[in-house]
């Protein structure tokens, strides 16, 4: 396996093993497999050049500069690149248990996760590292779900979503939605995330109304025909499996740091001694150990 890309004094090369590459002055760099090499890029536009960046982890050690002209070569060898990558990272989960985690570009995957991987982009500026990406979706417009083990977002883009500059984002963690929800009627609709302290109004896909657009609405993502079915089964995966596991990882966080409170322990302790089921020594013996004394 072998690609290879050439922009004047840049190159790019990846043999199977090694990717290598040199910027404008021509000294050649070389990154192994073992270190993971990740990439994003600007694109290139008619009249300017694009560039490649080149990360190693969270570090960003290289930028390479292309023309449009240059793309196809480019992603042949980042796909090259990217599926051993992979294999590599991968190289130990068990696929046959969707409760397993892979890695792909620094970002953690579900191993049953529900998606549309042209989004891996955003959703792996959007997840951070210690949480796990399960639903990456896009509704109508520029409008995208993305939910991991532990939150839910809604990203919202471009002006038929309200956002002539700049973008919107409505954050969640699991633990506090309550359900989500999609109204759909003849060729449109719109999911829905409700919450304890929100109050769902009904929309209207065709609305010029701001409040009743659901594609301008921070909790809710305008649907068609085309992804109503998608983001069905992303209902069914939230309200069944992710709120429910999110809501008992909380539970279970909860009482546990109040068993471990060293104080909330040693007022326990304190009534068994008044009480006089425990002796003063075993008490004194026992806050000691509490206090890490």
């Amino acid at each position: 396996m072998k690609a290879t890309f050439n922009h004047g004094n840049a190159t790019v090369e990846f043999d199977g093993t090694t990717f290598s590459y040199s910027g404008e002055d021509r000294s050649i760099h070389s990154l192994l497999i073992q270190e993971l090499p990740r990439f994003d890029s600007d694109p290139a536009k008619a009249f300017s050049k694009g560039t490649l960046h080149i990360y190693r982890g969270n570090e960003k050690i290289a930028d390479i500069p292309f023309t449009a002209n240059d793309v196809d070569e480019i992603n042949k060898v980042l796909s090259a690149v990217n599926t051993v990558v992979f294999n590599y990272a991968n190289k130990n989960v068990d696929v046959k248990n969707p409760d397993s985690v892979f890695v792909q570009g620094g970002l953690k995957i579900s191993n049953s996760v529900f998606w549309v991987p042209a989004l891996f982009n955003i959703a792996s500026t959007t997840v951070p590292t210690d949480e796990v990406l399960h639903i990456a979706l896009k509704g109508a417009f520029k409008e995208y779900l993305i939910v991991s083990d532990k939150t839910l977002y809604i990203l919202k883009d471009g002006y038929m979503t309200g956002h002539l500059i700049g973008q919107g984002s409505f954050v969640m963690p699991l633990s506090s939605v309550t359900n989500t929800s999609v109204d759909f009627h003849l060729m449109s609709g719109y999911f829905s995330v409700a919450t304890a302290g929100m109050e769902n109004t009904r929309k209207n896909f065709w609305s010029s109304d701001k409040d009743m657009d659901p594609a301008k609405a921070p909790n809710t993502i305008s649907l068609n025909a085309a992804n109503k079915d998608d983001f069905v089964k992303a209902m069914q995966i939230i309200n069944t499996q992710l709120i429910p596991k999110a809501t008992q990882s909380t539970s279970q966080r909860t009482i546990t740091m109040t068993a471990l409170d060293p104080a909330t322990e040693i007022r326990k302790f304190k009534g068994l001694l008044d009480d006089g089921i425990i002796t003063q020594e075993e008490f004194d013996a026992k806050k000691k150990a509490l206090l890490g004394l």
